[in-house]
């Protein structure tokens, strides 16, 4: 990276952009970033699996966090200068006042990156969300063979596909159970609050109840 006399650097995307280190350089900034992530999520919409766009999304947001934090300074930096004779005036407050609706933005962009992060995580195979997915695809997959079996109920590779498929479901959903129990044990550990608790528990029970019930399917076939 380039060195700077008195400017400041922010990444959009794959570039490195120099800005002024003042105020209305710092806007010029992050007005730049807000608009990539407008455009992140007209892609993402359209393709929301996608890691990459949710790992330039992120770094987006992190950029904008960085950039926020400059221009909170800055602010106050501003409003020192003005010395303590100063402190309530017009001037002063307009300071004030766009300190605190700055830290209000940067808060709301800290809560956008821990969203993104959990949906980054959703991605994972291992996650409730990838399970999930992998008991509908297996779950679309069975249904095709048992409408198959309907019309030649005697077809031998159906049936020990049909079996397999079972025994698939079988084993993804006492995944989910036990990932589902090991976020709740966490989330408890994490002195969350009591309606988090409460939905993962009720996700928990539907998860087992789930789970029972394609273990007694799979008996019936037996």
């Amino acid at each position: 990276m380039a060195k700077s006399i008195g400017g400041l650097f922010v990444k959009f995307g794959a570039n490195t952009i120099e800005f002024d280190k003042g105020v209305k350089g710092i806007n010029g900034a992050l007005s730049t970033l807000k608009k990539d992530v407008a455009t992140f999520n007209k892609k993402l919409k359209f393709d929301p699996g996608n890691a990459d766009l949710l790992a330039k999304k992120l770094e987006n947001f992190q950029e904008q966090a960085r950039i926020g934090g400059i221009k909170l300074e800055e602010l106050r930096r501003k409003q020192k200068a003005l010395g303590e004779d100063k402190i309530g005036t017009v001037e002063w407050q307009k300071y004030e006042s766009e300190a605190q609706k700055t830290a209000a933005q940067i808060d709301v962009v800290y809560r956008s990156i821990d969203s993104v992060i959990n949906q980054q995580k959703d991605l994972k195979a291992d996650s409730v969300a990838g399970i999930g997915r992998a008991l509908e695809d297996v779950a679309s997959e069975l249904d095709i063979v048992n409408r198959k079996l309907e019309l030649d109920p005697e077809n031998l590779d159906l049936i020990e596909r049909q079996a397999t498929l079972m025994g698939k479901q079988m084993e993804l959903s006492g995944n989910k159970v036990e990932k589902l129990g090991s976020e709740l044990k966490e989330l408890k550990a994490s002195d969350a609050p009591a309606n988090d608790i409460k939905k993962m528990e009720r996700a928990l029970e539907e998860a087992e109840i789930e789970a029972m019930q394609l273990e007694r399917a799979l008996n019936d076939v037996e």
